[in-house]
């Protein structure tokens, strides 16, 4: 069993992402948070293998992706943010996540995602790593 805690701000995505998460069956959301430092203590109280962190639309996405992995080193991260290339995907593994996903991408991809980087392989989404209008192929 995988447990993910999810870190998002908008509610709407976090009750999208448990409903993708558990619909894989061995993957279940055991806390979720809103904001980076909520995050942060119910991660120190709960067993979690993987956070899944929404960038959300702001600037603060790698800051706030530096404050978890400082706080909890030991956590995988999944960074989850809009289509913004390969620069920010890339800034986001620089910075300790163990994956970034394409938020367009996240019904096809989340659980694809979540998998690899338990399993400690990098994931970057597919369009993510295409130029825009090239061809996106799978992860």
């Amino acid at each position: 069993m995988i447990r993910v805690l999810v870190v998002e701000e908008r509610q709407a995505v976090r009750d999208g992402f448990r409903r993708l998460l558990a619909a894989a069956g061995e993957i279940t959301v055991i806390g979720e948070a809103a904001l980076c430092g909520d995050g942060i203590e119910v991660a120190r109280r709960v067993d979690c293998d993987l956070l899944v962190v929404g960038l959300g639309q702001g600037c603060d996405g790698v800051d706030k992706l530096r404050q978890l992995k400082h706080a909890l080193p030991g956590l995988h991260v999944l960074a989850v943010g809009s289509a913004a290339g390969t620069a920010v995907a890339l800034e986001t593994i620089v910075e300790g996540a163990s994956g970034y996903l394409d938020m367009s991408r996240a019904r096809e991809d989340l659980v694809k995602a979540v998998r690899a980087v338990c399993r400690g392989t990098v994931f970057v989404s597919a369009a993510t790593r295409e130029p825009r209008g090239g061809p996106a192929s799978a992860a």
